[in-house]
């Protein structure tokens, strides 16, 4: 009797530990949906003719690059060409390098409204842009956080656009996702995040690694949004909900 029932208490153990695997794979298999911010995203769709029709005509944006540093016009060049390419097949906008130009000892990137008024400061003034892209790099305050989160996740954002005008790009590293995330929202002014490219939160396995919920593509209502806002004026202020208004130029 003691040798079956350390034999039925065996397999009732076994078949406990099976259900746990089962729940854990579960688990496992169902991380890539929760990375990819699951939802319907336009990324099946871009090559279908009549999805094509709809980015017809096409916008050219002339694009101001502010850097620090002196600025490496090739290389800069060449990542807003790559950056590019998936924003031109979803709504039909092209981005063009137009200026480069450096400014030196710019606010902290931490300093959100002090860096975007400096920024908007020095496109005061300069004529044939539309957007303005301020590729930064880390801060002291994002390498300190950057070390917590080895042992204990904390929030980190990538990069930013001012909420006065939505036109102003500051980003912290050169990852597309980010770019492509923040310059939807000089056209999604409806609400922040949602799904797909806009999904507010991202995922990083190390700190300063690129993020692992990096699909490109907007979802269908944020894509018709963006070709709703496709032509609008951007020496406007952006009519946004209070809520959505962080982010400000201060002597706006």
């Amino acid at each position: 009797m003691m040798a079956k029932s350390r034999t039925f208490r065996s397999e009732r153990q076994r078949n406990v530990e099976l259900q746990e695997i089962r729940i854990f794979l579960s688990a496992i298999l169902l991380i890539p949906c929760l990375l990819c911010s699951c939802g319907r995203t336009v990324k099946d769709l871009v090559h279908n003719p009549d999805f094509a029709l709809q980015n017809h005509p096409k916008r050219t944006l002339n694009v101001m690059i502010v850097t620090e540093e002196e600025p490496d016009t090739r290389e800069l060049t060449q990542w807003l060409e790559t950056c590019g390419r998936t924003i031109d097949e979803q709504v039909g906008i092209t981005l063009k390098p137009a200026q480069f130009v450096q400014v030196k000892n710019l606010p902290s990137v931490n300093d959100i409204s002090g860096r975007l008024t400096a920024l908007h400061s020095a496109g005061e003034g300069r004529n044939d842009w539309d957007i303005m892209i301020n590729p930064a790099g880390y801060g002291t305050l994002d390498i300190a956080l950057g070390l917590m989160n080895l042992f204990l996740p904390v929030p980190m954002y990538q990069g930013y656009i001012d909420d006065t005008y939505r036109k102003i790009i500051v980003l912290k590293s050169r990852d597309c996702r980010t770019f492509v995330h923040e310059f939807f929202h000089a056209f999604i002014l409806s609400h922040n995040h949602s799904n797909g490219i806009m999904a507010g939160m991202t995922f990083q396995l190390l700190p300063f690694t690129p993020p692992l919920n990096n699909t490109l593509y907007l979802n269908e209502k944020d894509r018709d949004e963006v070709l709703k806002n496709k032509w609008r004026d951007f020496r406007t202020k952006s009519q946004l909900s209070l809520e959505t208004q962080r982010d400000l130029i201060r002597k706006e």
